[in-house]
């Protein structure tokens, strides 16, 4: 007798992971001080799924945000592609959302370690990040000869790092061939490559100055700075990792620093190392939260890492080295105050009334120019101050009183315009005819867009169009009656426009005189007001002509 071989076959169901919508990318140096930071992981993140940075912050991470008005629709514009981007690796709300964000898009964990959210409650949240990209060419230059992907360290993000550790060599955030700067997540970043003119970053050693040069010579300050930031990022990142959030021992700490050196006394400590002595008492106490500078100053005047001063207890018996600043040695938080002779104050204000530039300075600009504080000037000379300011605010009130005229023009003629094709101006058609420069995210110009809709007579709810020469709409009318209302509704909107804009032209051609209220002549004052005028004049935009209007029944009507 033949047996059948049995096959036992498992039933159980697989085990399938959750699959993520984007790459699940790794970090690069993950745990170390040459950490990737978050808006360079985006920028990977981009260019392995070939996309342009931009589509993919407003199209994919930017609609996870809880704040839904970062994204602009009807423009297309996102707040995170600019300056507003740079908050992205800070210690902040915004970084906390974009490390969700991206987590959930990528299935990564730990996304917060590419972040200054790793410090957690031992450093302020501000002053901390660049607003613009800093980069060492050679490093860049190094990765890419050997091979290495290519990417922006989180160190090179804080603005208390001025230099290399690796190269001990300046770090820059201009281009060297535009001379320009681009903002952290730029629309088209490619790592390495300036966004605006596509130039590579990188240098090699020969084309950098020798080490002799000054201005590429650290201090020992600064020097210190890079340094011990780069450990203190890799040490709170281990510190998370081991224990999840550290403790903090800065406020215990101080107290041993100001025990030993200072006889108990903050408002000694605060004048050695140029700190206010409430942010001292409030160190201590623990109600404030020491800046990213403040605590690499503190290491360095007293010869301990900052790492320690944060991460662990100092003992008693523990040795510290009070460091006396040398000649080269800015290592203090604020600059010492200058004596400022009262006649040479009075003069720079005066020469700034008598010989005003265009557009007007304010008064804080005419004093940083002059060495001295606007405190100071005020104090003083309370009388030209205020004349300096009243000056610089006329100025802004009246450009931008002259703006918003302006917006209400062109949203009337985009208004005008979509009446006179027979169409209803409703809100896609009427942002179809804006410039670029317009936004309905202004209040101003959505107040006038209702404001034009209500004299017109038209309800505010967008309908589509039921009767124009060119239908697009193939729903057929409800009767033909309704549909000849319509349309003489829509021509008599175009009518009422007409008239208000007869006066335009003479409004135009009596303008000159202040070159910076004429929009025809943009130099010297250039800006959002003389941009919306090129293209956009009622004199040459505005006209209605009679329209002979058929009705075009569809195939179902017929």
């Amino acid at each position: 007798m033949k047996t059948a071989a049995i096959e036992l076959v498992d039933q159980t169901p697989a085990i399938v992971p959750k699959r993520s919508r984007l790459y699940r990318m790794a970090p690069i140096n993950p745990f170390s001080g040459f950490v990737e930071s978050l808006t360079s992981y985006i920028a990977r993140l981009s260019a392995a799924h070939c996309l342009p940075l931009w589509v993919l912050v407003t199209r994919e991470i930017a609609p996870l945000f809880s704040r839904k008005s970062i994204v602009d629709a009807p423009n297309g514009h996102c707040d995170l592609v600019g300056k507003f981007g740079a908050a992205i690796n800070g210690n902040n709300a915004t970084a906390t959302e974009a490390v969700k964000a991206v987590e959930s898009l990528t299935t990564q964990t730990a996304l917060r370690n590419l972040t200054m959210l790793l410090a957690g409650d031992d450093v302020a949240a501000t002053p901390l990040l660049r607003s613009t990209q800093a980069w060492c060419p050679q490093c860049l230059q190094d990765w890419s000869e050997s091979g290495q992907e290519l990417y922006y360290p989180l160190l090179w993000s804080l603005v208390a790092v001025q230099f290399c550790p690796t190269h001990q060599r300046a770090l820059i955030n201009t281009c060297g061939q535009c001379h320009r700067t681009y903002p952290p997540l730029a629309p088209r970043l490619r790592i390495g490559h300036c966004p605006r003119c596509n130039s590579w970053l990188g240098c090699s050693r020969a084309s950098i100055q020798p080490e002799s040069s000054p201005c590429f010579r650290p201090t020992p300050w600064q020097l210190f700075s890079a340094t011990s930031a780069a450990e203190l990022i890799g040490d709170l990142a281990t510190a998370i990792c081991r224990s999840g959030t550290p403790a903090t021992y800065f406020g215990v700490n101080l107290s041993t620093i100001v025990q030993q050196l200072f006889d108990d006394s903050k408002n000694a400590l605060a004048t050695y190392t140029g700190v206010h002595h409430t942010s001292v008492c409030l160190w201590v106490v623990g109600k404030q939260k020491p800046s990213l500078r403040a605590l690499l100053l503190l290491g360095y005047r007293f010869g301990v890492s900052p790492s320690v001063l944060v991460l662990a207890p100092m003992g008693e018996s523990e040795p510290t080295l009070r460091r006396p600043a040398s000649a080269e040695d800015d290592a203090v938080l604020r600059p010492p105050l200058r004596r400022i002779v009262s006649i040479t104050m009075e003069r720079t204000l005066r020469a700034a009334l008598d010989n005003p530039t265009w557009p007007p300075s304010s008064l804080r600009t005419i004093c940083t120019r002059g060495g001295f504080h606007q405190t100071q000037a005020s104090s003083r000379f309370p009388e030209l101050a205020r004349r300096i300011s009243d000056h610089y605010r006329f100025y802004w009130s009246e450009k931008r009183r002259q703006g918003e005229y302006f917006m209400k023009i062109v949203v009337r003629s985009a208004v005008q315009e979509v009446c006179l094709s027979g169409e209803y101006p409703s809100l896609s058609k009427v942002i179809a005819k804006l410039p670029s420069g317009v936004s309905l995210r202004d209040p101003t110009v959505k107040a006038e867009y209702r404001a034009v809709i209500s004299e017109l007579g038209l309800d505010i709810r967008p309908s589509k169009a039921l009767v124009t020469a060119s239908a697009k709409s193939t729903r057929p009318p409800h009767n033909e009656l309704h549909c000849v209302q319509q349309v003489s509704d829509i021509f008599a909107a175009g009518g009422k426009i007409m008239a208000k804009f007869t006066h335009t032209r003479e409004f135009a051609e009596s303008w000159g005189g202040r070159r910076d209220l004429n929009p025809r002549q943009p130099d010297p004052q250039s800006g959002a007001l003389t941009g919306l005028s090129y293209g956009h004049q009622p004199a040459a935009i505005v006209t209605f002509s009679a329209a002979c209007v058929k009705l075009a029944p569809t195939e179902a009507a017929r």
